[in-house]
């Protein structure tokens, strides 16, 4: 008897793990694995960033100024590039008192990061009246040192009495 009894715990242990075997295997399905490739390419970045004087409209004292004009760039670049800070006019007549009286752009002196004041009439990418403000080759995340511009006029006391108006462009570019 004690045999018979020992056979059917031992069957119904063996029926019982069958079952719940059975039974966790039946919970959990598995899919296929899918896997998805992803990428990603900021592209390289530039931006120019200009912070006028206070009053940007006003010259004064003698020789007239205005500044200081703070100019830097920031951006990402994958490779080392040249990169290149312009200030400059659209033409040779820098500022007008719409009455045919003009002052050229040598005349507007752009003294930078303390340096002397030099005419906007060198050649730029971008205009024959420009003066370079920052160059430097440049990798990676950056953001260039301030360059502090400052602007005067080199013959004012040929410049006849008038209210004289005119636009100062800025750009950078990278190589």
């Amino acid at each position: 008897m004690r045999v018979i009894r020992r056979l059917y715990l031992l069957l119904f242990v063996l029926v019982s793990i069958t079952f719940l075997s059975n039974a966790a295997t039946a919970q959990q399905i598995n899919s296929n694995q899918y896997a998805l490739a992803l990428a990603y390419n900021s592209g390289e970045q530039l931006t120019l960033n200009v912070v006028p004087p206070a009053n940007p409209t006003v010259f004064s004292g003698f020789p007239p100024t205005a500044g200081p004009i703070v100019v830097n760039a920031s951006g990402s670049f994958s490779q080392l590039r040249q990169l290149s800070i312009y200030a400059y006019f659209a033409s040779g007549n820098a500022l007008s008192d719409g009455n045919g009286n003009f002052i050229g752009s040598s005349q507007v002196l752009g003294s930078s990061m303390g340096g002397s004041g030099i005419p906007f009439n060198g050649p730029s990418p971008y205009s024959n009246f420009s003066r370079l403000l920052f160059q430097q080759g440049l990798s990676g995340d950056f953001s260039t040192p301030n360059a502090d511009l400052s602007l005067s006029f080199s013959a004012p006391a040929s410049i006849p009495a008038g209210n004289y108006s005119g636009t100062l462009f800025f750009q950078a570019q990278a190589i």
